[in-house]
C-alpha cells in the first residue's frame, strides 16, 4: 500500500527503463509496415500522443495509485479496467497534445463504461 500522505510521483516517474526501449526495438520487421512507416507512424503519434517511454511512467504510477487506493478492492473488474485505461489516456494529457480531440474522447468513453458499469 501507498502512504498517500508520503506518496513522491515523481519518484515512480524517474524510474526509467531503458530495458523497455530495447525490447520494443526487436518488433520491427514482424509487422506488415516496412521500416520507414513505421518511423512515420510513431513521428505522427509522439506529436499527438507524446513521448512513449513518459506516457509509460506516468500511467504505471497513475495506476500505482489506483491500486493502492482504499477502494481499489470494491470496484468492479469493469470499473478498474475502466481506471487502468483512463490512465493512459490521462499520460497522453500530460506528456502528448493536451487538446488532442482524441484523447478527450476516449477518457469519456472511458468514464462512460465505468459508469454503466457501477448502475
Amino acid at each position: 500500500m501507498i502512504n498517500f500522505r508520503r506518496f513522491d510521483p515523481y519518484a515512480v516517474l524517474a524510474e526509467t527503463s531503458d530495458q523497455d526501449e530495447r525490447r520494443g526495438r526487436s518488433l520491427i520487421g514482424r509487422s506488415s509496415m516496412n521500416e520507414a512507416e513505421i518511423k512515420a507512424l510513431l513521428e505522427c503519434r509522439q506529436a499527438t500522443h507524446g513521448n512513449f517511454a513518459d506516457n509509460a511512467r506516468i500511467a504505471q504510477a497513475l495506476k500505482l495509485v489506483f491500486r493502492s487506493a482504499p477502494n481499489w478492492s470494491a470496484l468492479t473488474e469493469v470499473q478498474r479496467e475502466a481506471l487502468e485505461m483512463l490512465s493512459g489516456k490521462l499520460a497522453r494529457f500530460l506528456s502528448g497534445d493536451p487538446a488532442h480531440a482524441d484523447h478527450i474522447d476516449d477518457a469519456i468513453g472511458y468514464l462512460t463504461l465505468m459508469a454503466r458499469a457501477a448502475q
